[in-house]
């Protein structure tokens, strides 16, 4: 995969994570209320990225893969 994506497509800081509020606010001002915003994630991100979505956000979940690895993060905007 790295030799096909851009590096900014992979480079997400220290922690993977640095993407993730510009998005969250992004969706937050483009969705209406009630809309949907679903973000993927590593398996070690969920809990990090639900409380990010929390303030702009509510119904906000984590589901797993198949394997039962945290994998998607949802939520319903306010």
């Amino acid at each position: 995969m790295r030799d096909f994506e851009p590096f900014s497509a992979l480079s997400g800081g220290d922690d993977g994570l640095l993407f993730y509020p510009v998005i969250i606010e992004k969706a937050f001002r483009a969705l209406k209320k009630g809309g949907m915003l679903g973000l993927e994630i590593g398996y070690t991100q969920g809990e990090k990225v639900k409380n990010m979505m929390l303030p702009f956000f509510e119904n906000v979940s984590v589901t797993c893969d198949l394997g039962g690895n945290p994998r998607l993060v949802t939520g319903i905007k306010k």
